[in-house]
């Protein structure tokens, strides 16, 4: 999957190249592009596969989630959700998720971790993300993307 860096001089789309980590067998998988200014986290299930894409803009420490997409076995997309910064002024770890123009939840810390652990039982390291959250509502929808197929 490629992406694209919104900041860079010429618009270019970069692969995700690097893999940062894998979980559980390879069902969590986390991928930084070769630049460092973008991550996605794959999260593979039985139904399909849950992308969560985190853009770090000029630097890493701005960094924000952006979307997460459902994507079938075959990897066409069965829908996606936008994520917003909770305060635009000053970076923040809470989120906003929507699905079209409706907010149908709230999320912080390290969503991909957050929803992985609703999906896949985990034995992770705590400090990749154990306080971090997404509500019930997000979960639902990723689970009705899920069952459309």
């Amino acid at each position: 999957m490629d992406f694209f860096v919104p900041h860079s001089k010429k618009e270019e789309h970069h692969p995700f190249i690097i893999q940062k980590s894998s979980l559980e067998n390879g069902a969590v998988k986390v991928f930084q592009d070769h630049t460092g200014h973008a991550e996605k986290t794959e999260i593979i299930l039985p139904k399909g596969k849950i992308v969560i894409i985190k853009d770090y803009e000029q630097v890493p420490m701005l960094a924000h989630y952006k979307s997460i997409e459902v994507l079938s076995p075959e990897d066409s997309l069965l829908g996606r959700l936008e994520v917003f910064p909770q305060d635009k002024e000053m970076m923040t770890h809470s989120v906003r998720i929507f699905q079209g123009t409706g907010q149908i939840g709230t999320g912080s810390g390290n969503i991909g971790m957050a929803i992985a652990r609703k999906f896949i039982s985990l034995s992770e390291d705590p400090r990749l993300g154990a306080d971090s959250f997404v509500d019930p509502e997000v979960i639902d929808a990723i689970k009705e993307f899920l069952s459309v197929r």
